[in-house]
């Protein structure tokens, strides 16, 4: 895997803070979630392809890309992946920390 580090000077790196803001980060975070999702399932119509077609690249059921697409399910990172390879997309992966620390894969 291939990325880069980023390190901005930051005058005080406090890993702690308050519930509502973690509350508000999580939030924030389950939103880019199921933005992703919904991308790559515009990214399968785009490409003209059926569930069942995704599913057969993928090596699973035609109800497995369902499952994934209906958002009720909490899929591994893997998945993502085969998902975005079978219509022909890529996920992007990036880490932030409360210290101005981030990684960027170049996947």
């Amino acid at each position: 895997m291939q990325g880069r580090w980023d390190r901005e000077a930051s005058p005080k790196c406090d890993a702690r803070q308050n519930v509502d803001e973690l509350v508000e980060h999580s939030a924030r975070l389950a939103q880019a979630d199921d933005e992703m999702r919904w991308a790559l399932i515009q990214a399968r119509k785009e490409a003209g392809l059926s569930q069942r077609d995704v599913a057969d690249v993928m090596g699973v059921e035609q109800s497995a890309v369902a499952a994934f697409e209906s958002q009720d399910d909490d899929p591994r990172l893997s998945t993502l992946r085969r998902y975005a390879l079978a219509v022909g997309a890529s996920v992007e992966h990036r880490v932030t920390t409360s210290c101005h620390t981030s990684f960027e894969s170049e996947a």
